[in-house]
């Protein structure tokens, strides 16, 4: 894929940033949105932690990223019992590890280029400050804040945009 293609499918991506080695995640077509404001990319990014590592793999499904009850969901929900160890998506920095309305307790990790956070954890592991390891276990499951049960809402934000996390996560 040529560079001129990359930026096509890429807008506000910034070719200086990218360096050789460098992974990219890109899709080949541009993702439709689903709202008014027409076709949206998903933005590239130049870190090497992808793919991601996926935070709960023994998880269920129960809700996708995207329009749900009339509102965005920024995020997936994976269901589990409570407890379950909930693990870091890539390696960062603790940003944010406390209570938020609606998210319950959460997690907030910055990895350079973009965040991801883990809500609903009955108890948080990690606090403001700490460096974490790709995988290392980082809070655990429950149903704090706007839940109905034990789950893990996970989000993924790039370029201070939400973006679906399935397409990251290994």
């Amino acid at each position: 894929m040529s560079l001129s293609e990359l930026e096509a499918l890429n807008p506000g991506l910034n070719p200086e940033k990218i360096r050789s080695g460098d992974y990219l995640l890109v899709r080949r077509t541009p993702v439709a949105s689903r709202g008014r404001s027409g076709p949206r990319s998903v933005p590239a990014t130049t870190q090497s932690q992808f793919p991601l590592l996926h935070p709960l793999p023994s998880g269920k499904l129960t809700s996708r990223y995207g329009k749900r009850w009339g509102r965005m969901h920024h995020g997936i929900d994976l269901a589990a019992p409570a407890g379950t160890p909930i693990r870091a998506a890539a390696a960062g920095t603790v940003t944010f590890a406390g209570w938020q309305r609606g998210y319950g307790q959460i997690i907030i990790l910055d990895h350079g280029s973009f965040q991801s956070k883990y809500a609903h954890n009955a108890k948080n592991l990690v606090a403001v400050g700490d460096e974490v390891l790709r995988g290392q276990t980082i809070a655990t499951v429950g149903r704090t804040g706007n839940a109905t049960g034990n789950h893990l809402h996970f989000e993924l934000v790039l370029e201070d945009k939400a973006v679906d996390p399935l397409l990251y996560l290994r």
